[in-house]
């Protein structure tokens, strides 16, 4: 203390002196710490911006994904709709030869019974009519 109780001071003097008592409550390496801490503060900036432009391209690349997988499921039922007109056709198809196989049985075994065709021929109408 630079003045004591009742002494008239001015504005600007110095009153006080303010000083560590102990030396061992000094750090000496404060400077160098505060420095490591300011780098490596620097460091998990950077390492941030990194993640954040990782986590970027990982959206987009996920975006990309939904894209193609939308596009995929759209040639899926485009195929799907294709083999039911496929089948369909099939089964008309199908259709068409089991009328025509039972037209020939039916037309040979009449004929077969007015005698103008062999019974080999019924049969072959008839084994034809069942592969059908």
């Amino acid at each position: 203390w630079y003045v004591e109780e009742g002494d008239f001071v001015q504005k600007g003097d110095t009153i006080l002196h303010i000083s560590e008592v102990k030396s061992e409550y000094f750090d000496p390496q404060l400077v160098e710490r505060t420095g490591d801490q300011i780098e490596a503060k620097s460091n998990a900036v950077s390492s941030y911006g990194g993640k954040v432009a990782a986590l970027r391209a990982q959206i987009s690349a996920i975006g990309n994904e939904q894209a193609l997988k939308s596009e995929q499921a759209q040639n899926k039922l485009r195929q799907a709709l294709l083999k039911v007109e496929s089948d369909s056709i099939d089964l008309e198809a199908a259709r068409t030869n089991l009328s025509i196989a039972q037209a020939q049985y039916e037309r040979t075994l009449q004929l077969q019974q007015e005698g103008l065709k062999a019974l080999p021929d019924v049969e072959e109408k008839r084994l034809k009519l069942q592969e059908t």
